[in-house]
């Protein structure tokens, strides 16, 4: 499997305090079925002063995992605070980016409100061949209330990642009904484990795909943590949203809350 998100950096953001705790993470990756991983810390001010940080701990983490004999092919992405859009130039957007072929940008998605230059910035993006990737939009409270903006976002390109701790209801209910809510319609292209060393033990891919298989038996899981990731990364377009079948759990129960 290939994790598009998570914070496996040590001292740079909230993910993992020290070495110590990145290795753990690592490790957990290692014996979850993770093959590679998107470091993305989260990048909240200036880039010329925060990217050769991460770059610092991004090549201490390899070091440390390759002297202990952990594999784990590594990359190195951000998760960026929307509101910089609003500010950076388009020469500090593109060194925010990570992938092998069209370049990518990880989004972090508020939790609260939706600014008004935001569709028409993540527009920009995509005329520029930049993919920008919405995480964890289902914890946004008004995409909760009116999911149908949500849809329209993917239907016009922007990518829809689901976060595993949605998935497993650590965030509450909302949380989990809209990320499952994106699943059934086939509208969340990857999930992602998102994961912090606070959480190292359940949100784990490994923990989120048997999530959706159990709640969507005929759920193409592996296109959300494999075949989608892969492709992402070397600049592929993405393999079609699947949809859920008509029977699965979730769908049934998803239609009798929504009347």
């Amino acid at each position: 499997m290939i994790d598009t998100h998570c914070h496996i950096l040590p001292g740079i953001d909230d993910g993992a305090r020290d070495m110590s705790e990145s290795l753990a993470m690592v490790k957990t990756c290692v014996a979850t079925g993770v093959s590679h991983a998107v470091c993305t810390p989260h990048l909240t001010d200036d880039p010329s002063a925060f990217i050769p940080q991460a770059k610092r701990a991004f090549s201490e983490v390899r070091l440390a995992a390759s002297l202990r004999g952990i594999r784990l092919d590594l990359g190195l992405g951000y998760e960026v605070d929307l509101n910089l859009l609003a500010e950076f130039d388009p020469a500090s957007i593109l060194s925010c980016t990570f992938g092998f072929g069209r370049p990518i940008l990880l989004l972090e998605t508020p939790y609260a409100g939706w600014p008004r230059w935001a569709d028409r910035a993540l527009f920009d993006l995509r005329l520029r061949e930049i993919t920008p990737i919405l995480a964890h939009p289902e914890r946004n409270e008004g995409f909760q209330r009116q999911p149908e903006r949500l849809s329209e976002l993917a239907r016009q390109g922007v990518v829809l990642q689901i976060t595993v701790p949605s998935l497993l209801g650590q965030f509450g209910r909302k949380a989990r009904d809209a990320a499952l809510r994106h699943l059934s319609r086939g509208e969340a292209a990857l999930l992602a484990s998102d994961v912090h060393y606070g959480r190292l033990e359940t949100a784990t891919l490994q923990n989120g795909a048997a999530e959706v298989r159990r709640l969507f038996p005929h759920y193409p899981v592996e296109r959300l943590v494999e075949e989608n990731p892969r492709r992402l990364l070397a600049g592929h377009p993405l393999l079609p949203p699947a949809l859920a079948g008509r029977g699965d759990r979730w769908t049934a129960c998803l239609r009798k809350r929504m009347r």
